[in-house]
């Protein structure tokens, strides 16, 4: 264990937990026992992104977060392709037996359960270490498969895969890993076949019902897909991944009037993410509710004060309303944001425009093509309003 003392001072470290008290302790504590680098996150998607775009060497993740078990974000890690494996060391109270042997199945390198002291922690750290390199580790048969697939070798990957399913570990994975497999050569029916499978087999697996899924989308089935998402929603319903992938697929086939009841079940479950309010406002535009979108677009708008398109989208419905004054309120306060957004400068044109105010409108259209000379739409607009001829310019 020597030389990774040695590299200690180097490696990064993510606490993943939404416990800020035992976060900072825990990273004071890495800090006493050399590990000086480390970042707390405290919201499971924000540390998910995190770790596809930030170098990370050894991740700390408590088991009960708020939307998401350790054990969920692990075997979304897994999920991920893209990303390079990392020791994974999950962290919870004394006395989950149930979390401690589920963590355990997942394939997490070492657990430390709370309250601990610096000895234990310090044994637990190189120890999650020495798994992660032990090339006897099935996770490393794994991480192979997960690379030859990602460089295109796929049977040489569904080698890999077949090789865990033979030793009877990680089996759910590993299928998994052959679905995508068969998934990336078009051969659908067989990933299908696999796919159905592993959620006969498989039932409480929740990414068992989302490949399921998956699969029933590339063979042309995006409704039947629906229903297995759901399972997997069912079995993990603070997940907002899960949620989301719902509702593209329902979005893709305007599917409007099933998006509203989903989303507002991530609602329900203070699922607080702009994709929900996004979904929901777009899909109640659809259904002819405009006002009820308003009021999910003002929420966007709280959170993402610097977000011009928000007050945009809000001026639009208040204009389809004809509650001009409205919908000059929010294109203003966007205006303020992004003065220069000619999507919104182009909705104040056409507001000017119905309102009879012709030169105002042109004078915003010509505002816009010299911000953006392709900018089709005003063109045409403009060349309609001037082809009409200029009215007197009224006051507002």
């Amino acid at each position: 264990m020597a030389d990774y003392v040695e590299m200690s001072s180097a490696l990064k470290f993510l606490i993943i937990d939404s416990e800020h008290s035992t976060a900072t302790q825990l990273r004071q504590d890495l800090v006493k026992i050399g590990y000086r680098n480390s970042t707390i996150i405290d919201e499971e998607l924000k540390a998910l992104d995190y770790i596809r775009k930030e170098p990370t060497d050894f991740i700390f993740c408590r088991q009960n977060l708020p939307k998401m078990m350790g054990t969920e974000l692990l075997e979304e890690l897994k999920n991920d392709y893209n990303v390079p494996r990392k020791p994974f060391l999950a962290f919870m109270e004394k006395g989950q037996k149930d979390d401690v042997a589920l963590m355990v199945e997942t394939g997490a390198d070492n657990l430390l359960l709370l309250p601990y002291n610096i000895k234990d922690l310090a044994e637990r750290v190189t120890n999650g270490w020495s798994k992660y390199t032990d090339k006897n580790n099935p996770d490393m048969v794994f991480e192979q498969g997960r690379r030859l697939l990602l460089q295109a070798k796929y049977p040489e990957a569904e080698q890999a895969f077949r090789s865990l399913i033979e030793r009877k570990t990680l089996i759910p994975q590993a299928k998994i890993g052959q679905i995508r497999c068969r998934l990336l050569q078009r051969q659908t029916a067989e990933a299908l076949q696999l796919a159905n499978g592993l959620a006969l087999d498989f039932p409480n697996f929740v990414l068992a019902h989302h490949w399921q899924g998956e699969a029933q989308v590339a063979s042309g089935n995006a409704l039947k897909a629906v229903a297995s998402f759901e399972k997997a929603i069912g079995l993990s319903p603070k997940n907002p991944m899960r949620y989301q992938r719902v509702a593209q697929i329902l979005t893709e086939n305007n599917q409007w009037d099933a998006i509203v009841p989903l989303l507002k079940q991530a609602e329900e479950r203070k699922l607080s993410y702009n994709f929900v309010e996004e979904g929901l406002a777009k899909a109640l535009i659809k259904l002819g509710r405009k006002e009820e979108a308003i009021e999910y677009y003002r929420i966007l708008v709280r959170r993402n004060p610097r977000t011009a398109d928000y007050c945009n989208n809000i001026a639009v419905c208040y204009k389809a309303l004809k509650n001009f004054n409205k919908a000059i309120q929010y294109i203003n306060q966007g205006l303020e944001v992004d003065p220069q957004n000619c999507s919104i400068l182009f909705n104040l044109a056409l507001i000017w425009a119905e309102k009879g105010k012709t030169d105002k409108a042109i004078e915003r259209l010509e505002e816009v093509l010299k911000i953006d000379p392709g900018f089709e739409k005003a063109k045409t607009k403009l060349a309609q309003l001037r082809g009409g001829g200029s009215e007197q310019k009224k006051t507002a």
